[in-house]
Parts: structure tokens; sequence; C-alpha cells
């Protein structure tokens, strides 16, 4: 079960700074540039600082992140007339699963957004192009974690490096959900899709996969 959060006050401090109020008492506080530059998560006036945000983008990802760690997660947000900012509180100590991936799908969003990747106004071609960009970053990324163990098995000077392993696995994922991203895939059609492959994948063990369908995967 979430809550969902909405700002209902608009306030004018000075002539540098505005203020939104959310219904459930946490404010945020923007400069005359629309950067986030504070954020309170109580009726009182302690606010923490969202330090060295040079962009728009750049405040949402920040705020994103401390909401994430008081178990929030951003969803909407429109800098233009302040409408439509929306977030979700969850009851819960932990989140689940398909919450954290949701977090993790908009934060790679913003991320490519402020880079000037925006996939929500791709056309087919940028769609192909993307496709093609991200699948390169994507086998990049896995020769630089095959680089973190002793592949070459003619050389004795090699050692293993699981940190960077695990950074590795982590850039991997970046790029899986920037392709996800790019074909139209929310964070709940990635999460439904895999249970679905994950499916036909037992089904194929279980029928000792003898013969190859080409068709069992259509439905997904």
């Amino acid at each position: 079960m979430v809550t969902f959060k909405k700002f209902i006050g608009k306030k004018i401090l000075d002539e540098n700074r505005t203020l939104l109020e959310c219904d459930d008492g946490s404010k945020i506080i923007f400069d005359n540039k629309l950067f986030i530059i504070k954020y309170s998560d109580s009726s009182t006036d302690s606010y923490m600082d969202i330090d060295n945000v040079s962009s728009m983008e750049e405040g949402l990802i920040k705020l994103t992140s401390v909401l994430f760690e008081k178990r929030c997660i951003l969803i909407n947000f429109d800098w233009v007339s302040y409408n439509n900012i929306k977030y979700m509180t969850l009851p819960e100590n932990k989140l689940d699963i398909k919450d954290k991936l949701t977090h993790i799908f908009e934060m790679q969003y913003q991320l490519n957004k402020r880079i000037g990747v925006d996939s929500t106004n791709f056309n087919e071609d940028d769609k192909v192009k993307w496709v093609l960009n991200f699948s390169r970053a994507l086998s990049q990324e896995t020769s630089e974690l095959i680089d973190s163990v002793p592949w070459k098995w003619w050389a004795k000077y090699q050692k293993v490096d699981f940190q960077n392993a695990k950074v590795e696995v982590i850039d991997l994922m970046h790029f899986v959900v920037c392709l996800a991203l790019t074909l139209g895939m929310s964070a709940d059609d990635f999460y439904e899709a895999y249970c679905k492959k994950m499916k036909v994948n037992n089904d194929r063990q279980d029928s000792g996969y003898k013969i190859k369908n080409e068709n069992d995967c259509k439905e997904i």
C-alpha cells in the first residue's frame, strides 16, 4: 500500500526563492532558476540543504535520492507550472522489489534527460539509434567486467577485483534500463516481462528443452 502526496501550496518567499508545501507537511524551496535547494519532511522550519545544484535536473535527482532514503519516490513533476507534483510514501520499513525497480527507472530517466537523451520523445529512428548506442555501451561494460577477473589463461600477473566487478554489474544495469526506457518499457513492464520470460525458461527446463518453440516468447 502506498500513499500519494501532492503539493498544495505555493509561497513566494522573496525575489529569489519559492516555497512549495505538501499536504503531509513536507516542503521544498527553489531558487529563482527553479533549482531545488532545500527540503523539509516536517511542518517545522528545519530544512535539509541540497547543495551544489547547478541545474533543475540535478536538483530533482538529488531530491529523489533524499526522498528515497525516507521511503518515498518522486513520480511526477512539472517544472513550469508546479502542477502534477506528486510523490508516493511507502508505510513499510523497506521498499519492496517493484518499488525499488521504479526508483531505478526514475533515476536513470532523469540522468539520461540531463545528458540530453529523453526517451519519451523518441520516434522510430531515434529508438533504432539508441538501441544500437546503448547496446554498444552494454557490450563495452561487459568487457570491463571481464577485465575485473583473470581471463588470460596464458598470463600469471592478473589479479581478481571483485569490488570493481560489482561496479561493472551496476554499469550493465544502467544500460539495460536505458534500453528498456528506449523501447517504451516502464518498471512494471520490465518486471512483468521478466516474470513471463522466467516462466518460459522454467517451462523449457521442465520439458527437457529438446525442441525449440519459436512461439513461446510471443506473448511476453
